[in-house]
């Protein structure tokens, strides 16, 4: 029987990095990264959304990107079925998900889930340290 899996939500401002560190830990956990990036969902939006590239997509661990054709309506209700479709298989195969989003939508998230026991790793962009600085995990 697979352990029992675990979610990390991996917070911080726009632009910040966040799905780039989650694909690093990924590699390094086997993970399932499944990204709450607003624009990500949406096939061939890759220029301008900070999107990996197709060999980080070929590697099999990134979730809910590429989901939606651009004029489709895409709503939280479908992300969050993309969300419980990623957890039963990361459940299944005994593998941790981390969530990689930004906004008023995932910092919600990830506090709702900390009150209910999910690690949530916090993370600043910092130009006075010259990169991405992690706050701290609550």
């Amino acid at each position: 029987m697979p352990r029992s899996s675990s979610a990390y939500f991996l917070v911080g401002p726009t632009a910040s990095g966040k799905t780039a560190v989650a694909e690093v830990l990924a590699r390094r956990t086997g993970a399932y990264v499944l990204s709450a990036d607003s624009m990500l969902v949406y096939r061939g939006m890759d220029v301008g959304t900070a999107k990996p590239g197709p060999d980080e997509r070929a590697e099999g661990r990134l979730r809910g990107v590429d989901v939606a054709d651009p004029d489709e309506p895409f709503s939280t209700g479908l992300w969050l079925r993309e969300a419980a479709r990623t957890f039963d298989e990361a459940e299944a195969a005994g593998r941790d998900v981390i969530v990689a989003g930004g906004g008023v939508s995932g910092v919600a998230a990830a506090l709702a889930a900390a009150r209910h026991g999910q690690r949530v790793l916090l993370l600043e962009k910092s130009v006075k340290l010259g990169g991405l600085a992690t706050l701290g995990l609550i």
